[in-house]
């Protein structure tokens, strides 16, 4: 962990007063801290300590549940991590987002939507159309975070493309300072 100034306002060009942040998610116990954070008409299931996929070990799997397939469903159906050091992120400064991502064979979605942190401005991640059965690394910057802590770094998964049994893998999400 890292130790900066705690959470304060400023103004975003004022990076020397934003909080450190050096956060990497640890998911061979478990979920550290991540859920379901989605929706109207889908959830998530999540399990950590997920192993041999794609060679990767101590991954994320997330599950979607989508009952009725012709039911509305918003944009960003997110999953959420609360980890303490996220929450810390200060409100109007900028950070980095990265992590590995995974779409097996046989989904019907490889895509995500956007991400946000405490509430902030969502970040249209740009993850349309990538190759199943691959590991891809994505990078968002500049994630201005928000001032309601408890929502944590939101990735927000796909939107009309979620099918009922789809599956998706994560792997060492980071938030650092920008």
């Amino acid at each position: 962990m890292q130790l900066g100034l705690g959470p304060t306002r400023v103004h975003p060009d004022m990076q020397d007063y934003c909080a450190v942040l050096g956060y990497t998610s640890d998911f061979s116990a478990g979920t550290d801290n991540f859920a379901d954070a989605s929706g109207a008409n889908v959830t998530f299931t999540l399990t950590g300590n997920t192993d041999s996929i794609g060679g990767q070990d101590d991954t994320l799997k997330v599950v979607v549940n989508r009952p009725d397939p012709s039911a509305v469903i918003v944009p960003h159906n997110p999953i959420r991590g609360t980890d303490s050091e996220i929450q810390d992120a200060t409100v109007g400064c900028r950070y980095h987002v990265s992590f590995r991502v995974f779409f097996p064979t046989g989904n019907t979605m490889n895509a995500l939507a956007s991400c946000r942190l405490n509430g902030g401005e969502l970040v249209d991640m740009g993850i349309t159309g990538k190759t199943l059965n691959t590991w891809h690394t994505i990078s968002a910057f500049n994630v201005v975070a928000g001032n309601t802590s408890g929502d944590g770094l939101e990735i927000g998964l796909g939107g009309t493309g979620l099918t009922n049994s789809d599956e998706i893998y994560f792997k060492t999400i980071r938030v650092v300072s920008a």
